[in-house]
C-alpha cells in the first residue's frame, strides 16, 4: 500500500482521523460485511532509520470494529442522524453504499459530502458463444468481455437551486482521470472517464454547496457496459441505473395522507379548517 506522506503528516492535517479497513473476501458469501472490519489509527510519527537517511512511519491502532469503515464516518442504518445518512444498494451483481453528510454554511447555504463505496459490485459481460474453445480450459464455453463497476453518479437538485464548489476525489492524485461533473435537468451528474470506473473494493468522494436544505431525494448509481457496437450479438448488454433514497438538495414534499382526494376536496377541507378556527376564536371571545 502506498500513501502520500503529506496525507498523514499531523502538521498538514489538523483534526483528521485515520482508519485501516480489513476485508477477508469469501467467495459466494451471502453478505460481505461479516468479514469486514476497521481500526482507528493514531499517534502518527516518523522515525529515522539507522542509516540516517531512510525513515518509517509508525502509529498506534485502536480496537477492531465490524463492518465497513464508512460506518465510522456516518452512522449505519438504524441510527438516527439528522445531518447524515448511510444506505445500501443491493443488486444481483453485488453491493454498494452511499453515505452522505451535510452541514450548514450560513447564509442559507449547505455543504453536501457523499462517500460512494463499491463493496463487491461487478457487472460481468459474458459472450457464451465459445463452444469451440478447448473444453479442458473453458468447459462452459464462456468468455468474459468486461467486468466493471459504476460509471455514473447523479444527485437530484430542486428547481432554482444554485450549485457551487463541485468536488471529486478518487484514490490517486491524477486530475486527468477525475470524473467530470455537469448540471442539467435538475441533476448533478458525475461521469467516469475511460479506465476509471468505481470498481469493487473502492470508494470515491463527491461534494458540492447548495442554497437548499437537505431533504429526501432519489440518487442513482449507473453501470454503463462497453459499446454495444463492439460486442458480439450474443453478448448484448444495456446500461442500468440503481436508485436509492437519501439526503439531497431537493424541496420537502408533504406526505400524501389522502391520495384519493381530488383538488376540490382538499380545497373544501381547507375551508372547513378555516371556519372551525374562526368559530373557536369567536367562542373564546364570548366567554
Amino acid at each position: 500500500m502506498v500513501v502520500r506522506e503529506s496525507d498523514i503528516a499531523p502538521a498538514l492535517n489538523a483534526g483528521a482521523q485515520y482508519f485501516f479497513e480489513y476485508w477477508y473476501v469469501i467467495r459466494d458469501a451471502q453478505t460481505p460485511y461479516s468479514s469486514m472490519g476497521y481500526r482507528m489509527l493514531s499517534n502518527f510519527h516518523k522515525v529515522l532509520g539507522g542509516d540516517g537517511i531512510s525513515s518509517i512511519w509508525q502509529f498506534d491502532t485502536g480496537d477492531l470494529s465490524g463492518g465497513p469503515v464508512v460506518n465510522a464516518w456516518s452512522p449505519p442504518p438504524g441510527v438516527v442522524a439528522i445531518d447524515s445518512d448511510n444506505i445500501e444498494i443491493a443488486t444481483p451483481d453485488g453491493h454498494a453504499r452511499i453515505v452522505v453528510r451535510t452541514h450548514a454554511l450560513g447564509g442559507g447555504k449547505y455543504h453536501y459530502d457523499y462517500a460512494v463505496m463499491n463493496v463487491d459490485f461487478a457487472h460481468a459481460v459474458i459472450d457464451p458463444a465459445h463452444a469451440s474453445d478447448d473444453s479442458s480450459v473453458n468447459p462452459q464455453g464462456l468468455k468474459l468481455l468486461s467486468n466493471v463497476g459504476f460509471s455514473r453518479f447523479s444527485v437530484p437538485v430542486a428547481a432554482g437551486v444554485n450549485i457551487s464548489n463541485l468536488t471529486f476525489a478518487d484514490a490517486d492524485a491524477n486530475p486527468m482521470n477525475d470524473w467530470v461533473a455537469t448540471i442539467a435537468d435538475q441533476h448533478i451528474v458525475w461521469q467516469a472517464p475511460d479506465g476509471n470506473t468505481l470498481n469493487w473494493g473502492t470508494m470515491y468522494a463527491f461534494g458540492f454547496d447548495a442554497d437548499q436544505a437537505p431533504n429526501s431525494g432519489s440518487l442513482a448509481l449507473a453501470m454503463t457496459p462497453p459499446d454495444a457496437a463492439a460486442l458480439p450479438a450474443t453478448a448484448a448488454d444495456s446500461a442500468t441505473d440503481y436508485v436509492a433514497t437519501t439526503l439531497a438538495p431537493v424541496a420537502f414534499i408533504l406526505p400524501t395522507i389522502l391520495p384519493a382526494l381530488s383538488r376540490w376536496s382538499l380545497f373544501a377541507i381547507s375551508v372547513l379548517i378555516v371556519l372551525a378556527t374562526l368559530l373557536r376564536r369567536r367562542r373564546y371571545r364570548q366567554t
